[in-house]
């Protein structure tokens, strides 16, 4: 998904505070850093990285937005298997972040060289249940482990700006919710 795409699903406004200025760009946030490993057809372990990653339901499972781009060995083979590890990276992580995410796996043996930096890639301990798909090797000592399953199918940039939505500030002027954000009561 490149950021023009994704920048124009987006509608915002920017004020000026104190010394900042207007501005038509979003600002740059600070977001978790990932590595989502997956599997190709063979069963070897691809991983990359990845920051367009945030939580988006809580009930009643916890659903995942991720956000792939497309051409991309990860994004084949995640749309393949449906499955993947998504790993929060520590900050002695750092040094795989340019190899991941900067390189291919059709072309750098990213399991070697990350070896070299000191991380080799590990089975993720857990129970085996059986009849259980195999599942990608990961990154040591990650904060945490996310195993992902994909559902339902992938989000067509085009379509989704198509499509009319519901908003808040929709709600906001019907009298459904109040400046806070609440439900409003009935009465008012």
């Amino acid at each position: 998904m490149s950021t023009e795409i994704l920048m124009s699903l987006l509608k915002f406004k920017s004020y000026k505070c104190q010394s900042l200025q207007i501005t038509s760009v979003p600002p740059l946030i600070d977001v978790p850093t990932y590595s989502l490993a997956t599997l190709d057809g063979q069963g070897k372990t691809c991983m990359n990285i990845l920051t367009y990653a945030t939580p988006v339901s809580v009930r009643p499972d916890r659903v995942w937005s991720i956000g792939i781009f497309k051409g991309t060995q990860t994004h084949e083979n995640f749309s393949k298997s449906k499955r993947g590890i998504l790993q929060l990276l520590a900050p002695r992580q750092s040094k795989v972040v340019r190899l991941l995410g900067g390189s291919s796996g059709k072309d750098v043996d990213k399991c070697e060289e990350c070896k070299k930096l000191g991380f080799p890639w590990i089975i993720l301990d857990g129970e085996e249940v059986e009849g259980e798909e195999e599942m990608p090797l990961v990154l040591p000592d990650c904060v945490y482990y996310l195993e992902l399953t994909l559902i339902g199918d992938e989000a067509n940039e085009d379509e989704i700006q198509q499509v009319p939505y519901l908003n808040t500030a929709s709600l906001r002027e019907m009298g459904i919710i109040t400046s806070a954000g609440r439900v409003a009561d009935l009465d008012e």
